[in-house]
């Protein structure tokens, strides 16, 4: 059980290394509106990969376990999916844009963090497919 939390944890601290929508939100969050702000996006963020994972967990729980054809079409795509996305990683050229002049916002509330956040996170259609994919490997 502890080897099946650890190769969640790590899968997912590798999907955090990569920069996607979150990391440029909570990005832009500290530097316009200052930490507090910033903390309250990421307990957001954190919060609606709570219920995404909950929600994933329990659609795969209805499903039958023993062989049928729509749990191992799962796991095909969702390893197939990981593959895809380790190969987007390896292949893709970032480069980081910096420009003149600091933030300029005005400091933001934990709460309104908070609430950016989270409806930044849920909105985010990968989110679902990539624990269906974690959980269904």
């Amino acid at each position: 059980m502890f080897a099946l939390f650890l190769l969640v944890a790590g899968t997912h601290f590798a999907a955090l290394l990569s920069p996607g929508p979150d990391f440029f939100l909570l990005l832009r969050a500290a530097l316009t509106r200052g930490r507090r702000h910033a903390d309250g996006c990421a307990a957001g963020i954190a919060l609606a990969n709570l219920a995404s994972m909950l929600l994933v967990l329990l659609a795969l729980s209805l499903l039958p376990a023993e062989g049928g054809l729509l749990w191992r079409g799962l796991q095909l795509l969702g390893g197939a999916y990981f593959l895809w996305l380790g190969g987007q990683a390896l292949m893709a050229r970032r480069r980081l844009q910096l420009h003149e002049g600091g933030g300029t916002g005005t400091p933001g509330s934990w709460r309104r963090g908070m609430l950016e956040g989270l409806a930044a996170s849920s909105l985010n259609p990968k989110l679902p497919i990539f624990y269906a994919g974690l959980f269904g490997v």
